[in-house]
């Protein structure tokens, strides 16, 4: 009986370990950082003025990277993306520190590039949208 009991809970933890590799492998699949893929097979995400607006995290993982020369913990202000629906939230530095933007949501497709801008509103509040080839394609949560 003991040897049963073993051998049930060892084969309950490697289930549950594969279960946990899976999820993270599907993590991977929804947002691309690896130079792999050529550009006509992924998306391009980048931002309007890239010396203030960032992209803080993608798909709900920060967002880190070495694009264009920059430190692997800036926030990158271009990252290269899966085909495929995503949510983005953009920031913007200051002088004091960092303004986060709400979560927007678009649908990325290969061979795209998509540009973050934004402006302050008249009530001094901060508005960020994606846009592709001038349409605004996002939509906020």
């Amino acid at each position: 009986v003991r040897m049963k009991m073993k051998t049930v809970k060892f084969n309950y933890a490697l289930m549950l370990l594969s279960i946990f590799f899976s999820i993270l492998g599907c993590a991977h699949v929804e947002r691309y950082s690896d130079p792999e893929l050529p550009d006509y097979s992924v998306a391009i995400l980048t931002t309007a003025k890239p010396e203030r607006v960032r992209i803080a995290t993608v798909d709900g993982i920060k967002a880190t990277g070495r694009y264009k020369n920059q430190l692997v913990r800036e926030f990158p202000d271009t990252v290269r993306l899966l085909p495929g629906h995503h949510e983005v939230v953009p920031c913007l530095t200051t002088k004091k520190g960092v303004v986060y933007g709400e979560k927007l949501k678009f649908y990325a497709q290969e061979e795209y590039t998509y540009v973050i801008n934004h402006k302050f509103k008249w009530d001094k509040t901060l508005k960020f949208w994606i846009e592709c080839s001038g349409v605004d394609v996002s939509t906020g949560m």
